[in-house]
């Protein structure tokens, strides 16, 4: 039986994607573009902990992916800025209303005492 294949030796060498000889058929080739960019979308998602969702609503209000990772990496660095002025600004919440309490409590301390 004769196959197209029956001349193919199977390499072992490791070769790059860039130097195959892939010939993708027209009518694949949206195919393979909604999966490098799903695949692309969901990266840079992950990279910088964003949903899916947000990423691809970033994209599409810009010219290119490169604009759009730019934003996400800004995006990211902003929101890590505002988790720790968050965070300090709630930590000393709490010091101030422990402080408050504690000097409530000497006050009432101090009057029983006079008492």
């Amino acid at each position: 039986m004769t196959t197209p294949f029956k001349d193919h030796v199977r390499e072992t060498s490791s070769i790059a994607a860039t130097e195959l000889d892939i010939d993708i058929h027209s009518s694949d080739i949206m195919h393979f573009a909604h999966l490098g960019f799903a695949a692309s979308i969901k990266f840079l998602a992950e990279q910088h902990g964003f949903n899916e969702s947000i990423v691809h609503n970033v994209y599409k209000q810009l010219k290119d992916y490169t604009e759009a990772r730019d934003v996400i990496e800004m995006m990211q660095d902003d929101v890590e800025e505002w988790a720790v002025e968050e965070i300090l600004k709630r930590n000393e919440d709490v010091h101030v209303k422990e402080r408050d309490e504690s000097t409530e409590a000497e006050d009432a301390n101090i009057k029983d005492e006079e008492d």
